[in-house]
């Protein structure tokens, strides 16, 4: 159940003909961010690389922007497709920023978004305090919202039967 400026199924279509773009998902937890950059991954054919905050944020001064540089230079756009998760801890409004390295943070981030010649995947459950020029670098944005109740009986029914018929216990009906 997704909102926002393209459908999955454009966004796939874009992706498998440009192979190089930044997106931002957003939305509650549990709606299927992590599981949609992994699908995307795998349609590509590429490599999921996740990363958190935890592995950019450093005590010393200057780190976490040298391990965004990092992030980024370290990536073979090619072959891996680069996942942020929870990436409001990074990414806020530099007008907002309390100490002078989350601005920087944020800051070089944009720089390589700039050059990045990959696809970068962001996740959030707080896009509201992102920051706006890094929102405008973002070729898609998607907002998951939680699954309609009919979504839900339609998933259910496909991994519960799903599984029972692969246990063998009961063929799985025509629905």
């Amino acid at each position: 159940n997704v909102a926002g400026n393209a459908s999955p199924e454009r966004v796939l279509a874009a992706l498998r003909a440009d192979q190089a773009a930044a997106l931002v998902f957003s939305g509650a937890p549990g709606t299927g961010k992590t599981q949609f950059a992994a699908e995307i991954a795998l349609r590509l054919g590429r490599e999921l690389v996740v990363r958190t905050a935890s592995d950019i944020n450093s005590m010393w001064y200057g780190q976490s922007e040298r391990n965004v540089a990092a992030m980024f230079r370290d990536r073979d756009p090619k072959s891996e497709l680069l996942f942020l998760d929870e990436a409001e801890v990074l990414l806020g409004a530099r007008a907002d920023a309390q100490h002078r390295v989350d601005g920087a943070v944020t800051a070089e981030f944009l720089r390589w978004l700039e050059v990045f010649e990959g696809v970068f995947i962001c996740a959030t459950n707080h896009v509201a305090g992102f920051d706006a020029a890094l929102m405008r670098r973002f070729t898609f944005r998607l907002e998951f919202k939680p699954l309609q109740k009919a979504q839900r009986v339609a998933m259910y029914a496909e991994l519960a039967l799903g599984h029972a018929a692969a246990e063998g216990t009961a063929p799985a009906p025509k629905l």
